[in-house]
């Protein structure tokens, strides 16, 4: 993986109670950030989020839309 890593865990407790200096630091690490703990990637500003949910062909949600296996499994 070139680019920018984060091994926070966004559905940490303690993040989930104060996300926003989380938020803050991947934005700070650029537009799109690994995010080790949950396997994936984070899109951390407008337009990158906008022009990924507008990319169908590249980003298909048919193995899932969330960022952990349990969401992906249990979302009906």
């Amino acid at each position: 993986m070139n680019g920018p890593s984060d091994p926070v865990n966004l559905y940490d407790v303690d993040v989930i109670r104060d996300p926003w200096p989380h938020y803050a630091h991947l934005r700070d690490l650029g537009p799109v950030v690994w995010m080790e703990a949950l396997g994936n990637y984070a899109f951390t500003d407008y337009d990158t989020v906008r022009s990924g949910l507008r990319d169908h062909k590249t980003y298909i949600s048919g193995l899932g839309a969330a960022a952990d296996d349990f969401s992906c499994t249990h979302l009906t």
